[in-house]
């Protein structure tokens, strides 16, 4: 019996201990005082048998309101004073309420806005400063997923980000935590350091084993390392090196690179899942088939289920459903302006 009251005691006190508890312990309070009072005035001493406790119980909740429906009026005298204690009580624990309310509404705001609040929600969290985090977050947002999108970044940004973004630490549990890792579909790493790259990965695996993690290298020991340490996908930064020959050599070809990567560029790559309208057709009719849907599609290669890649795939191979084919989707009027 001890054990019960002094838990019941320390559940109060923590309740207590916060402004919303501190609100509802005043107002139940304020109620049951009221209610108390007018029981007394209009019961006991009028001797009013039409008012019992539960009716005072109305009276009071009603009269706090400062609704007054008058089925039920104080006698003159001391329920006059009664009603008028409960209407100025009553209106003192509401504007509390309303206050409150605003105070956390502009707290929460003022956390969000300076990356202090915690993301909930996030399907994709990128993580770092570095520049390519900004280009990938504007490529999420251009196509439609800033939304979903959650920003760890390690100070708060000179300009407002398009998407919600908590100021963090990437190697601290907390932070990642306070990102929305755990609960993360994809993570995104782009801290432009290997080292802390690698140590980030393997903070973001043991918070969340299941979630795709792609991350940016600088070179390809460190992606031979974060492949080992559970990162799904490493992009070199050598691949800019690589897109700078083109443009010596071949220029229209970094043309096309730059273009397809993009949803802003004229052209874009993307994937298209094999369902149930595609499943059964050869890349021919299934190429058609998109084509009626009023896009200009040409198929580049089919991802097999177990995740390989058939690049140039013959025309009459049948698709199977979970298949994703790769196509290239052109604009209307594309092209190159010179």
């Amino acid at each position: 019996m001890i054990v019960v009251v002094y838990r019941v005691v320390h559940r109060l006190r923590r309740l207590l201990r916060s402004r919303i508890g501190l609100i509802v312990a005043v107002f139940l309070v304020t109620w049951l005082v009221s209610a108390s009072l007018f029981y007394y005035s209009e019961h006991v001493v009028a001797g009013r048998r039409d008012v019992d406790f539960w009716a005072s119980l109305y009276w009071a909740i009603i009269t706090m309101a400062t609704v007054g429906y008058g089925d039920i009026t104080p006698s003159r005298g001391l329920g006059w004073v009664v009603a008028g204690f409960a209407a100025v009580m009553g209106i003192a624990v509401y504007t509390l309420t309303i206050s409150f309310i605003a105070d956390e509404f502009m707290e929460a705001s003022l956390r969000r806005s300076l990356g202090l609040a915690p993301l909930r929600g996030k399907e994709i969290v990128v993580i770092g400063g570095d520049e390519a985090c900004r280009d990938l977050v504007d490529e999420l947002v251009v196509n439609g997923l800033g939304g979903r999108v959650g920003w760890l970044v390690p100070e708060r940004p000179v300009s407002e980000p398009p998407v919600d973004y908590v100021v963090g630490d990437p190697l601290k549990r907390d932070d990642l935590v306070k990102a929305g890792v755990p609960g993360a579909r994809v993570v995104a790493l782009c801290l432009g350091d290997d080292s802390r790259t690698l140590h980030a990965a393997l903070a973001v695996r043991r918070l969340n084993r299941g979630a795709r993690v792609v991350a940016v290298v600088r070179s390809g020991e460190a992606a031979e390392l974060l492949r080992v340490a559970g990162v799904d996908y490493a992009v070199s930064s050598r691949l800019l090196g690589r897109a700078l020959a083109s443009a010596v050599f071949e220029p229209h070809v970094a043309w096309f690179i730059e273009e397809a990567v993009s949803a802003r560029g004229v052209a874009d790559v993307s994937e298209v899942e094999v369902t149930g309208d595609l499943a059964g057709l050869s890349v021919e009719e299934a190429e058609e088939r998109l084509r009626r849907r009023g896009e200009r599609v040409l198929v580049l290669g089919v991802v097999g289920r177990d995740g390989g890649i058939v690049l140039a795939p013959p025309r009459d191979r049948r698709l199977v459903e979970g298949e994703r084919l790769l196509v290239l989707r052109v604009r209307e009027g594309a092209g190159r302006a010179d």
